[in-house]
């Protein structure tokens, strides 16, 4: 579920990297939404493994170094680039390693849609340049977004509006706050005399789909929206469709956008569970906290530890860590024992792949990890082989189709009602031999779609492979 990104002088200039964002929950700029992307993972509670008092030696296994630590600062890949801050200034790497531009920028985000976007000058306006480095839309924007579904959200001199990739105007926004585009809408905040601050949906022409008359939204996902009636500590969340009817009754405490088909929900009575679009409860609202599934598995909190689930309710793996992160290619990071501790990876049987010895860490993107070693970050390779890591999205239930036809840039996945589990901009994932490929749709239809592919080589692709989905951006309140 996407969410727009944005920057603010302050953030800019923390000594605490955190991409981007203006959008951590609660934050907001001018007008325009943004938040770290499981971008960042909000769901870390880091800490250290301790043994009798003293910290023992970390074991080296399966460390498989892309880059060393040596930069300041970096966010992980995304559409095989990361971008990495030195000297107080951003520039990107490849995934051969390579600095394919050096640090000059006084701030840059991460690539969406093949378009990033950066800062020149610090303190000064924001464009976007391409995978070459070129600036192919002018810095002439106070904030800007993120590009999503072809659109992207900016403010110039007070006015707020979207541009397509040309950097042409494509609608005028006159909201207080606007998000990014998911399923062909996007969540507005406006005011009125009347009804005061209320959320509501805008479509791709930019004209009002659903009145604001929520308290709070998410974005449609499998096509529905979670929104809220009420403030943040007494209101109710429920379901919506695209025509603005409730389809799910106003009932939970809180409720996260559907993945898959299935939405984790808090309970008046503080308890979280798992949904399906009927509303009716497919695993019992018994967990003191609860994550959305990803790869087949949710983290959940039971007595004050974390572990696993399936999507039948059944602990796969059992509560024993003090902070997890979602699966990410077959992987996900924990922490154990306080809160000055250190990072790690576990498999989806919850062995420990490696051990936590990390400052910070993040998941893995693109077959590879953004880990931090004291003052310095560097990249880790995924140690699964590509053969399990397949596995591990074939049993996650990730399986979408297979490729159709390669012609040129253009790429044709086939599968059934691929058009209801595929929406323009989610991530898919192809494994070739031990190469993994990014693809992002492009135009799904009923039961193909096309695609591009955002990470990999045109030749590694196959008619016949198999194809599955990847990621797809969410964000927090």
């Amino acid at each position: 579920m996407k969410l727009i990104y944005f920057l603010t002088a302050s953030i800019i200039a923390s000594a605490f990297f955190v991409p981007a964002v203006i959008g951590f929950p609660g934050i907001y700029t001018d007008g325009i939404v943004t938040n770290a992307e499981e971008k960042s993972s909000r769901n870390l509670l880091l800490a250290s493994i301790e043994f009798g008092g003293s910290t023992r030696p970390k074991s080296q296994e399966n460390i498989i170094w892309f880059t060393k630590s040596k930069f300041d600062h970096t966010y992980g890949f995304s559409d095989g680039r990361a971008y990495v801050k030195d000297d107080n200034v951003f520039g990107y790497i490849d995934k051969d390693g390579r600095i394919v531009m050096e640090p000059q920028y006084a701030w840059t985000g991460s690539y969406s849609e093949d378009l990033k976007r950066v800062q020149p000058v610090k303190g000064g306006k924001f464009g976007y340049i391409d995978k070459d480095g070129k600036m192919v839309i002018e810095p002439v924007f106070d904030e800007v977004s993120d590009f999503s579904e072809g659109l992207a959200a900016v403010i110039k001199d007070k006015a707020r509006f979207y541009i397509d990739k040309e950097g042409k105007t494509a609608f005028k926004a006159d909201y207080q706050m606007v998000y990014s585009f998911s399923e062909g809408m996007a969540v507005i905040k406006d005011k009125s005399f009347f009804s005061g601050e209320k959320f509501g949906f805008i479509n791709r022409d930019g004209k009002i789909a659903i009145k604001p008359q929520y308290d709070f939204a998410w974005d449609f996902s499998d096509g529905l929206a979670p929104v809220r009636k009420g403030d943040y500590f007494n209101g109710t969340w429920g379901y919506i469709d695209k025509e603005g009817k409730t389809v799910i009754d106003f009932k939970f405490r809180s409720a996260n956008c559907f993945y898959e088909g299935i939405a984790c929900v808090k309970t008046t009575d503080e308890k979280y569970g798992y949904i399906d679009k009927t509303g009716k409860f497919i695993i019992e609202a018994r967990f003191e906290k609860g994550y959305d599934f990803s790869e087949g598995l949710a983290a959940v909190k039971i007595n004050g530890k974390w572990g696993y689930i399936d999507t039948t309710g059944r602990i796969v793996i059992q509560p024993q860590f003090d902070g997890v992160d979602n699966f990410s290619e077959g992987l996900a990071i924990i922490h154990e024992n306080g809160a000055e501790g250190l990072y790690g990876f576990i498999d989806k049987e919850g062995n420990v792949v490696i051990e936590p010895q990390f400052v910070y860490a993040m998941k893995f993107t693109e077959g590879i990890a953004a880990v931090k070693q004291t003052m310095s970050w560097g990249f880790l390779k995924n140690p699964l082989i590509p053969k399990k890591q397949e596995e591990t999205f074939e049993q996650g239930g990730q399986l979408i189709g297979e490729i159709k036809s390669v012609n040129g840039r253009e790429i044709i996945v086939g599968g059934r009602n691929i058009g209801e589990r595929v929406f323009m901009g989610d991530k898919l994932s192809i494994y070739s031999g031990d190469k993994l490929i990014i693809l992002r749709s492009s135009f799904p239809m009923q039961t193909v779609t096309k695609c591009v592919m955002v990470s990999g080589s045109l030749n590694d692709i196959k008619p016949g492979m198999k194809v599955y989905r990847y990621r797809k951006v969410k964000r927090t309140e």
